[in-house]
């Protein structure tokens, strides 16, 4: 505001009588940039609905349309608009109307223009802050909208990561084959099949996450076996080009109720830890199992690796917790399981260290177990 000037609104005053509104005008286009003046109710609701000023004040009676009429009108159209009534009625016939229909403001006649200065300048203060704060709050939302966007990117490409380094590495040794001459069409045709395995992953992904932050996915019941062999399959040439040991053993007939690719991707997202767990281990050992106990379904992948430090194994499944280093993980493939085991799938999911027996030797390493 510049010398009492109120520029940034628009005010529309409607009275009957023609001294009052000549006299007022003046004193309020002095005051305020935008006045705009009528003469009754009809003619100022249809300069509201021309001009949508941010502030009305009317009188009471009038001709043609009377104030509170146009007051209810308005307030039908807008529940926001700040009302300031000027009337000589102190019947509380009209107090107990105005307050139904939604006013703000009495000022009883004889007004004082310095009250009704006041008034209009406390309201428009009201009106600056309210648009202040929408601004404010816009801002927030879009920058909430930045981050949910920067992290759905983040999310895909880290589900993509592993599935591409499938494919590079099943083409790669399909080029060296061919290259020794030792071309074998079987063995072929299995690389084949696994990388559109991974192809269709990669596609089923960008669905699958739209789905995980819209909650625009439906439950199904499917075969949890099939599903984790579906993940082991889309591994199977990062295991092998990395001489792991994978052992397994799933019950027959076990079925779950949630979200199948989700279930895929946070079982990539375990194996993947796992793989990269026993990297520089002397044996490199994964076992999945699948069991069924009691009434749950109960999931372990363990690991021949180093373990899980104790300073971050309470806190793995927080978001930019990572077993490795910075260079190498993002803290995200355990974030996200567990997101989809726990909220999607209203399952648990524990993280632990263990000793495990494979043909008859043991190894120490992690543990992540499901229950379903």
């Amino acid at each position: 505001m510049e010398n009492n000037l109120i520029e940034n609104i628009s005010l529309l005053y409607v009275e009957d009588d023609e001294d009052i509104r000549n006299v007022f005008g003046r004193y309020l286009k002095r005051k305020i940039k935008n006045v705009l003046m009528a003469v009754n109710g009809q003619e100022g609701y249809e300069m509201y609905l021309e001009h949508k000023p941010d502030i009305v004040v009317t009188d009471i009676n009038m001709p043609i349309m009377g104030g509170l009429e146009m007051c209810s009108i308005i307030r039908d159209e807008n529940r926001d608009i700040p009302i300031i009534i000027t009337s000589a009625h102190s019947d509380t016939h009209f107090f107990q109307e105005a307050i139904n229909i939604g006013v703000n403001m009495f000022l009883l006649k004889p007004v004082d223009m310095t009250q009704l200065y006041n008034t209009i300048k406390i309201t428009s203060e009201d009106i600056f802050l309210k648009i202040q704060t929408q601004k404010e709050e816009k801002i927030d939302n879009d920058q909430s909208k930045m981050i949910a966007v920067t992290e759905l990117l983040e999310n895909i490409a880290h589900q993509w990561r592993q599935p591409l380094a499938a494919i590079s590495a099943a083409t790669i040794n399909m080029h060296l084959d061919i290259g020794t001459g030792e071309y074998n069409k079987s063995i072929f045709g299995d690389k084949i099949d696994n990388i559109d395995n991974c192809v269709q992953y990669l596609s089923s992904t960008i669905d699958s996450f739209k789905h995980f932050v819209t909650n625009d996915k439906k439950i199904s019941n499917f075969d949890v076996s099939k599903n984790i062999q579906k993940c082991i399959n889309i591994e199977s040439e990062i295991i092998l080009s990395k001489n792991i040991t994978l052992e397994t053993d799933f019950d027959e007939n076990l079925s779950a109720n949630g979200f199948e690719e989700e279930f895929v991707q946070a079982m990539i997202n375990i194996v993947n830890n796992s793989i990269d767990a026993v990297e520089n281990s002397t044996e490199k050992i994964i076992s999945i199992s699948a069991k069924k106990v009691e009434d749950k379904i109960v999931i372990n992948v363990k690991d021949s690796g180093l373990g899980i430090e104790n300073k971050i194994i309470n806190n793995l499944f927080e978001p930019y917790t990572t077993t490795k280093h910075k260079s190498l993980g993002t803290g995200l493939g355990l974030y996200l399981t567990y997101r989809i085991i726990k909220g999607s799938m209203n399952g648990k999911m524990f993280a632990t260290n263990c000793e495990f027996t494979y043909k008859n030797k043991t190894y120490a390493g992690a543990n992540i177990q499901i229950e379903l």
